[in-house]
């Protein structure tokens, strides 16, 4: 792959080529239309680098995709519905099987109104390179919990889609978790700075594009009239593993909607996560967490789109970054032209754990109608001297203390969580980290 200048383009990025393998699988013409449609749209989009924050250039984040093989591993589910048996049945089977046996039924949401190819390149990158994911259709008025595990192999490049339909007055939670297969798995949950450095990385400090591990992903989400839907997603990464996802739910009628994205540990992460709020009365907050270590770089993009007035949004980040990490967290507010009646709010805390870790944190509204309410604030700081004194004097150590702190910090966020089993899987990965 021939280099490219780092140069600003038009747009204010820095120009990356990436070398994307070509996959063309046996499938429905109406769904290799679609893929080639996403193969197109990765030739036009360009990949989210920029030269101050996140630059893909100075990484060599490009170099990881050469020579990459497709993985194709198939997900596993779990479905709790108390009226499994007697009512109408939550449905959640692995993509590559509903494509085939039930295309009529995922035809129109793939790809679809919530995630199209050229809504972001990462969309491009999954949509074009998706060899499995998830179908979930959730019936009309019905309750459920899904649990969605997806299978990554090391060494590989491994793309999903991930497509979720609320019927009308549904309530479903959606907890997408990972497994890494290989023998660096041990890692995602115990990060040891010092040895997997020495371990993975070579003579100039950076990993080998044999070792780097690439997850990309794309998730819709389709919420129906009065539907309440939560969807998260918890990536607890070694540091050999580049994850680079989207996420975008297009909502009906007076549907509420929550994101929660972790990002706990990477070498690089990247995640978008944006609230579709199409029609009137719909509602969502987009909520994100990170703790990130050694040298991780973890990014968020969280943004909550108003489409149409009276709809009302929250955007919400908590972090932790240690050692040499380096978060970005990026936070906008859309309020589109005519969506009056508005209300939109945004904030994002990072917390620093050391004078090398180093958080952005670059808040943003974008308002193009009038009766809105929308505010956003940042903030990024260490651990607070007053509160540490006040538990030291009271008979704990410092370590302790400080790992107090850290997990009130990210208390306020989870006791938002609906979902036991997610806030559970959430705090223990905060556990893990700490150690």
């Amino acid at each position: 792959m021939v280099k490219t200048v780092e140069k600003p383009n038009a747009s204010g990025l820095a120009p990356v080529t990436v070398t994307i393998p070509k996959f063309t699988p046996a499938e429905p013409a109406a769904f290799r239309k679609k893929r080639q449609a996403a193969q197109a749209a990765l030739k036009k989009l360009q990949p989210p680098s920029d030269k101050k924050y996140t630059n893909w250039l100075r990484r060599e984040i490009a170099e990881q995709f050469d020579g990459k093989s497709l993985a194709s591993l198939e997900p596993s589910f779990e479905i709790k519905q108390a009226d499994y048996n007697t009512g109408l049945k939550t449905i959640a089977i692995p993509l590559a099987k509903a494509i085939k046996d039930w295309p009529q039924n995922v035809e129109s949401y793939l790809l679809g109104d919530a995630l199209p190819a050229d809504a972001h390149w990462f969309s491009a990158l999954s949509g074009a390179l998706y060899s499995d994911g998830a179908a979930i259709v959730v019936p009309p008025n019905t309750k459920a919990e899904v649990t969605i595990e997806l299978p990554v192999e090391s060494g590989k490049l491994n793309a999903f889609r991930i497509v979720v339909v609320a019927g009308e007055g549904s309530e479903v939670s959606v907890f997408e978790k990972s497994r890494h297969s290989g023998r660096r798995e041990a890692t995602a949950r115990n990060h040891q700075a010092s040895a997997t450095d020495s371990r993975l990385r070579g003579n100039d400090g950076k990993e080998s594009g044999n070792d780097t591990t690439i997850v990309t992903t794309g998730t819709e989400v389709y919420a129906g009239p009065n539907s309440n839907v939560s969807y998260y997603a918890l990536q607890e990464w070694p540091d050999t593993v580049t994850h680079l996802a989207a996420y975008r739910s297009y909502q009906s009628r007076d549907a509420h909607l929550d994101w929660l994205i972790g990002s706990f540990g990477s070498g690089f992460t990247q995640v978008w996560a944006e609230l579709g709020l199409t029609e009137e009365g719909a509602s969502g907050n987009v909520f994100g967490s990170y703790f990130g270590g050694g040298k991780n770089h973890l990014e968020q993009s969280l943004i909550a789109n108003h489409v149409v007035g009276k709809t009302s949004s929250e955007t919400y980040a908590r972090g932790v970054v240690a050692e040499n990490a380096r978060a970005v967290y990026r936070g906008m507010i859309k309020i589109q032209q005519g969506a009056h009646g508005s209300s939109a709010d945004q904030n994002g805390h990072a917390m620093l754990l050391g004078n090398d870790a180093h958080a952005d944190a670059i808040p943003g509204l974008e308002i193009d109608a009038d009766d809105v309410v929308a505010g956003h604030g940042a903030t990024v700081g260490q651990v607070d001297d007053e509160q540490l004194f006040y538990l030291m004097a009271r008979g704990i150590s410092e370590a302790s203390a400080r790992k107090l702190i850290i997990r009130g910090f990210f208390e306020d966020l989870f006791r938002r969580i609906n979902s036991e089993t997610a806030r559970i899987e959430f705090q223990r990965a905060v556990e893990a980290r700490l150690g």
